[in-house]
């Protein structure tokens, strides 16, 4: 049986490496390529491309069939209908987690005010010590 083997590469960490200088899209064929999938979202990165495209036939010619898609009404239409379908999803799921974090504070809100009516409504003994009411009393003189 074949072992499956699965990298994840954060886009948006390569180009913090990338600012810091710790990798480079001129001497790593892997960063380039990488970068080509963010260079429509960053002018530096882009341009960055441009500069190595003009040394390698291979990037030229994807970049130029890019460009050539991206000015495609239909594939351009495609794009931002899918970017708009991302973003709604971020959206949705950020919205969820407030919601869940309201919740959460309201029932442990709602939770001890319960608590403190049910203390506060119960006979206390004869100490005038609160923490102790006759409930308690009662079961411990039980077990």
């Amino acid at each position: 049986m074949k072992s499956k083997h699965l990298d994840f590469i954060e886009l948006p960490k390569l180009v913090v490496k990338w600012r810091e200088r710790l990798v480079s899209p001129w001497e790593d064929n892997l960063v380039r390529w990488l970068f080509l999938l963010e260079g429509s979202k960053d002018e530096e990165i882009f341009e960055t491309l441009e500069e190595i495209a003009m040394k390698d036939p291979v990037l030229n010619q994807a970049m130029e069939e890019w460009g050539k898609s991206s000015d495609d009404p239909e594939v351009r239409a495609i794009y931002f209908a899918r970017l708009k379908a991302t973003l709604d999803e971020k959206a949705a799921i950020k919205e969820a987690e407030l919601r869940l974090l309201d919740a959460i504070k309201r029932g442990k809100e709602e939770g001890r005010l319960s608590r403190d009516k049910v203390h506060n409504s119960f006979p206390h003994n004869l100490s005038g010590n609160p923490d102790k009411c006759w409930v308690n009393q009662t079961v411990f003189l039980i077990r």
